[in-house]
């Protein structure tokens, strides 16, 4: 584990629309379109046109697990080609593609998918999460006499190089990135994420 840092941002409503749209045009989510452009925001950043990107799953396929408390989270590896001559609807769909096989195939342990591919899962080092409005946690929540509110956590540490945690909301879109400090400075990763958001508006 390395020394972390976490940076949080928004996105605003009427932006969060536009991507909905989007998202609409390719008959795709808006989970698969966030997931599109952060593999591109990854390609852009690390200068390559293959990015790989490890997600989750919530490995509850079996309608007898759907309401047991328990971890079944999956851990699952998405690979992208990034081209210069693949327009966004074209990465979308892809994308799109690429977590429809990545969910019929979850209950595949990953150790094993690493063993036969032969796949060096460990140079992965970039994750992304998406939650959905239907997850959206309450401002408080009560017990009681027990009032709770959402408190920020700031990891000392992180495990991988980069993250992105997305927490839809009714105001759009709430963000998380977490990013190794011995790579990423909090300045260097806000310049970062300006010149490229230019780059691609560009």
């Amino acid at each position: 584990n390395g020394r972390g840092h976490v940076q949080s941002f928004k996105i605003d409503a009427e932006t969060t629309a536009a991507l909905k749209k989007i998202s609409d045009q390719c008959k795709a989510t808006l989970y698969h379109t966030l997931f599109a452009v952060y593999e591109i925001f990854l390609a852009k950043c690390c200068y390559t046109e293959d990015i790989a990107v490890l997600t989750v799953t919530s490995g509850r396929t079996h309608p007898f697990v759907e309401n047991m408390v328990g971890m079944f989270v999956h851990t699952l590896p998405v690979r992208l080609q990034v081209t210069s001559n693949k327009t966004w609807l074209h990465i979308i769909e892809e994308m799109k593609q690429q977590i429809v096989e990545m969910i019929e195939n979850q209950d595949y342990p990953l150790e094993y998918m690493v063993e036969r591919l032969q796949f060096p899962i460990e140079k992965v080092r970039a994750g992304f999460t998406y939650q959905s409005a239907d997850h959206e946690l309450p401002n408080t929540l009560s017990a009681g006499e027990l009032t709770l509110t959402p408190f920020e956590v700031k990891n000392a540490a992180t495990r991988s190089d980069v993250s992105l945690l997305i927490q839809e909301t009714n105001d759009g879109l709430s963000c998380l990135m977490e990013c190794n400090a011995a790579i990423f400075s909090e300045t260097k990763l806000d310049v970062l994420m300006v010149q490229k958001a230019t780059d691609r508006a560009a």
